[in-house]
């Protein structure tokens, strides 16, 4: 039974020209007839989702000032956010090493992170859905829509609990 596949396998590669298997007695040699050409990786980046130019703000930020404004952008909400969880036990927020989650049952999880390599806050709504955020003239805003951060989630998270949420500091 091992030689009869062993013949499909001689029968199909010298068909295909991808592998050349020799039988001898109980030996195996199984030989790569194609080998690899040397392979270059280019990455690519896109400046924006919509071919739309950013500004020098965006691609002259040091990876430093993205982590210090990020950080500081997301250390605010995170407040406004633990603010709002104590007036309402069943929302849970919390923040580690730039990623911010809120539950909001029964409607899911924002996920609110830094993306240091495309100099991006990320956001994943359980209303909206995903989306990113390019910091453009000190305000994080989507360049997909031209919606600012902080007024997607004022205004997802006011409809949510159904009372209006203050996130003042964030888009002023």
């Amino acid at each position: 039974m091992f030689r009869n596949q062993l013949q499909r396998i001689a029968l199909f590669s010298t068909r295909s020209s991808l592998l050349r298997v020799t039988i001898r007695s109980s030996k195996i040699k199984v030989t790569p007839t194609l080998l690899p050409t040397s392979i270059s990786q280019t990455r690519q980046y896109s400046v924006t989702t919509q071919g739309i130019p950013t500004t020098s703000q965006i691609t002259e930020l040091t990876p430093n000032e993205f982590h210090s404004i990020s950080g500081e952008y997301l250390e605010t909400l995170f407040d406004h956010l633990e603010y709002l969880g104590e007036s309402n036990p069943s929302i849970d927020v919390e923040y580690s090493q730039g990623v911010l989650t809120l539950d909001l049952p029964p409607n899911g999880t924002y996920v609110i992170n830094k993306q240091p390599p495309n100099k991006q806050i990320w956001l994943s709504s359980p209303v909206s859905g995903p989306d990113r955020f390019d910091l453009v003239e000190g305000k994080w805003v989507s360049l997909r829509n031209g919606l600012k951060l902080g007024d997607v989630l004022r205004e997802e998270i006011s409809g949510v609990i159904g009372e209006q949420v203050p996130l003042e500091g964030l888009d002023d």
